[in-house]
């Protein structure tokens, strides 16, 4: 339990930094996303030769067909990487994600948000891939 509560809040942090230093607006994800995700890179590094601490994820976003990597994190600085996982999360870009992006922006100008341009509203699927670091002998 205590491994996904990391994994859960280290991913969280790097997104508000990313949304804060690289997409300047506000960040929507659908309701259990992060928790999802939290699970998943666990069970991928449940038969890592250093589990979760070898493990350092990239976080990339799919906007447009163009993906671009947002954020990059390190489950344990301290260890050497064994593995990386890739989690590529993808705009959701359905008709009615362009009207709520109108109302949120407007919403916020009305109420002197700090943010200036439109929000990014993503979607509940995502993209986790994994290479490893090493060989195996088998």
């Amino acid at each position: 339990m205590q491994q996904y509560k990391t994994v859960k809040s280290k991913l969280e942090e790097s997104l508000r930094n990313a949304r804060d230093t690289k997409f300047k607006c506000e960040v929507l994800f659908p309701c259990g996303t992060t928790s999802k995700i939290a699970q998943d890179v666990l069970r991928m590094s449940s038969q890592e030769p250093y589990g979760l601490r070898g493990c350092v994820l990239y976080v990339n976003l799919e906007e447009k067909n163009v993906c671009r990597k947002v954020a990059c994190v390190e489950m344990d600085p301290t260890t050497v990487a064994t593995f990386e996982l890739y989690l590529t999360l993808k705009e959701d870009t359905r008709g009615w994600c362009m009207l709520e992006k109108i109302y949120l922006t407007l919403k916020g100008c009305f109420k002197n948000s700090k943010w200036k341009s439109m929000p990014k509203i993503l979607c509940s699927g995502f993209i986790l891939e994994k290479k490893k670091l090493y060989r195996t002998n088998h």
